[in-house]
């Protein structure tokens, strides 16, 4: 069996079939959209997570319109109501609390039998961007959030995506030497 020697976390996501368990913290988007959730993510990445109000939201976000990091139609996409609820999450008041990283980048070298259906010995890179890391040095422990959108009911996404939140967790773990004690797909 041949295996190419770079894939990303997406695309062996989706070489893997969705019979995986995990866990799921609430509804966040309401429509299937890749352009609503690229939207969402640059938002999330950019936001002030310490916003005190949906008027701050949005004012944010209409700044990162003006400065070119959302296009007309992301603005338009990017309900400041969800955002705002978001941020008022218990994950996101534990990332307020603490450092934190978004949209951490990562590549890894794993087994291909790791990580790929009929994978081989051959080592392969992985490479990922992990939404929201947050770090626990004093308890050497790390939780990985991935956010997503979708209409599918939660626990179809949480299976869907939990190859790839364990991949995050395995790179976080090796980058940081923390162990990673929390996984959460924030839907």
């Amino acid at each position: 069996t041949k295996t190419g020697i770079k894939h990303t976390v997406t695309g062996i996501n989706k070489e893997n079939p969705d019979d995986y368990g995990t866990t799921y913290v609430s509804n966040w988007f309401e429509e299937d959209s890749a352009e609503t959730g690229t939207a969402y993510h640059k938002v999330m990445e950019n936001v002030d997570y310490d916003s005190p109000s949906v008027d701050a939201v949005a004012k944010q976000i209409r700044e990162m319109y003006d400065k070119g990091i959302l296009d007309e139609i992301s603005l338009k996409a990017v309900d400041p109501d969800v955002v705002f609820r978001c941020l008022c999450s218990d994950i996101i008041i534990k990332a307020r609390a603490r450092a934190h990283m978004r949209e951490k980048q990562f590549m890894l070298r794993v087994s291909a039998k790791d990580v790929l259906d009929g994978g081989v010995e051959d080592k392969i890179l992985i490479q990922g961007t992990i939404d929201l890391l947050i770090p626990d040095y004093d308890k050497k422990t790390a939780t990985v959030v991935d956010f997503k959108m979708s209409k599918l009911p939660s626990e179809i996404v949480a299976k869907r995506y939990r190859k790839q939140l364990e991949l995050y967790a395995l790179a976080a773990e090796n980058g940081l030497g923390l162990r990673v004690d929390k996984k959460i797909i924030y839907i």
